[in-house]
């Protein structure tokens, strides 16, 4: 062979896995290049002389490369076949990356399965046998790219092939996996059919891994497992329907039920106003523009003793809360004229509800979750809580009042900016109380 095209020989002999011609290969040319310059060197011939002594600088780069290749591939088998699939894959990336040393153009870094090569064997080899490490501690997801880079190579790498279908299929991608598996069937039956037959096709076909060589016994396993793969389809869409029909019916039922208890729940004119729920709606009725909010003394102050005025002072308290918001600014002002002096000193009193109120009851723990719940948890346990109190499903006497105080709580904490109003306002009642 000329010269130049040596280095091409031998790292294709290494990259179709010849591993021992091309060890010959490489001690032969290192033979030759010592018994020629050493002739070179004791001739007097005008010829010999004129040619010079040969250099192979590329030699003992790509001897070193076929030795690691070797080594490496092999500890990865070792591993494999112990049960250590993480240093298995491992040492399979490795060997990867050892034919694009030395290039600048190939970045050696990042998702093995993407690292570029020349193809061949031996690369097509370590992608699959990286695929069935993958597979073993179930990460189908990177096994499937690495089946597609050996695939990649070599399109009718029927190990490969299979071993990508059923990622697909642990993955439940079901309509890729039965693609997978019947590509699969298809050329093992071709194969079979045409095997004695002058039109096979060679020019596709990976003669390392061969559609005919497949077995009758493994041809028989992985029709089974394309017949499994179909039934999980079709259950997994008989599922989702089903899936789909029962929260249909489930919204239904909600939206028919609530509608119907709100408009049960709303107390009619002239109804019990010793009532609690009755005497709340009043207030909020007759009420105009004021925002304060209701307490349990039947839509009015407590009362006070004749001779003395129990009013709200002005304190630090109500200055510091109406820089928060609107809604305690309002109140502020509207409880200006009810501030007073009792024997010379001010004495701060914060607005809190009473034991009984509404008030006085925290909305998250009305609902059971915690004050950083997310508004999907809320709505879960909103509704979970609601179906457990509703009046038509719990006889107990109390189960009409927890389920106004679940509706309550869940039309504050469901509009986030009734929520962060009232957040802030828990937050200054925790401060200044």
């Amino acid at each position: 062979l000329p010269h130049s095209i040596l280095p091409f020989y031998l790292r294709a002999l290494r990259i179709e896995e010849r591993y021992m011609e091309a060890s010959k290969a490489g001690a032969s040319l290192e033979l030759f290049v010592k018994h020629y310059n050493r002739m070179v060197a004791s001739s007097s011939a005008p010829a010999l002389l004129n040619k010079g002594q040969i250099r192979f600088p590329w030699l003992e780069k790509e001897r070193d490369k076929l030795r690691r290749t070797m080594t490496g591939k092999e500890r990865g088998d070792s591993f494999f076949r112990n049960g250590d699939y993480e240093r298995a894959a491992a040492k399979y990336a490795s060997c990867l990356t050892i034919d694009g040393e030395g290039d600048p153009d190939i970045k050696l870094t990042g998702d093995p399965s993407e690292i570029p090569n020349a193809g061949g064997r031996l690369h097509a080899v370590l992608h699959c046998n990286r695929a069935a490490c993958l597979m073993a501690i179930r990460r189908y997801r990177e096994a499937s790219k690495e089946c597609t880079a050996a695939l990649r190579i070599h399109t009718q790498y029927m190990k490969a092939m299979l071993r990508r279908g059923r990622c697909y299929a642990r993955l439940e991608q079901h309509e890729e996996a039965i693609a997978e598996y019947q590509r699969w069937v298809h050329l093992v039956e071709e194969a079979k059919n045409k095997a004695n037959s002058a039109t096979a096709n060679t020019t596709t076909t990976c003669f390392f891994d061969r559609a005919v060589d497949v077995s009758d016994e493994e041809f028989a396993r992985v029709k089974n497992e394309l017949e499994d793969v179909k039934k999980a389809m079709r259950d997994a869409a008989m599922n989702a329907r089903a899936e789909a029909e029962f929260r249909a019916e489930r919204q239904k039922w909600y939206n028919e039920n609530f509608r119907r208890t709100t408009s049960s729940t709303t107390p009619q004119k002239g109804s019990n106003k010793h009532d609690a729920y009755s005497r709340r709606q009043q207030w909020y009725e007759n009420q105009d523009d004021s925002t304060r909010r209701w307490d349990s003394f039947n839509g009015a102050s407590p009362k006070k003793p004749s001779g003395k005025s129990y009013g709200r002072s002005k304190s630090y308290t109500e200055s510091a809360r109406s820089t928060f918001s609107e809604k305690f600014r309002r109140s502020s002002s509207s409880s200006k004229n009810n501030y007073q002096k009792d024997g010379g000193n001010q004495k701060n009193q914060q607005s809190i509800g009473s034991p009984g109120s509404d008030a006085s009851i925290c909305h998250y723990a009305v609902l059971q979750v915690k004050k950083n719940a997310k508004p999907v948890e809320i709505k879960k346990s909103y509704h979970r809580m609601a179906l457990k109190y509703h009046p038509d499903k719990n006889k107990d006497v109390n189960a009409s009042d927890k389920f106004r105080r679940i509706q309550l709580a869940y039309e504050m904490l469901s509009d986030p900016s009734a929520r962060k109003r009232y957040d802030a306002e828990q937050r200054l009642n925790q401060f200044y109380n």
